[in-house]
């Protein structure tokens, strides 16, 4: 395939700072703006037995 042919020895992603100055500044503005939070209240409003992990926070006791 296309894949073996530019990575013959497998592929080795080696993330440069620009990268995860990128990945924490989404994860800031993802956190800021509650979109963690629309996606649980979502999920609430299905038939069932709530799963525990939907209503983790991230202040443990």
């Amino acid at each position: 395939s296309m894949i073996d042919d530019l990575y013959p020895n497998g592929y080795q992603f080696t993330p440069r700072t620009e990268d995860l100055d990128v990945a924490l500044m989404t994860a800031a503005v993802a956190e800021t703006t509650g979109m963690h939070r629309t996606t649980v209240a979502s999920s609430q409003g299905s038939v069932g037995i709530a799963s525990p992990f939907q209503t983790l926070n991230r202040r443990y006791p």
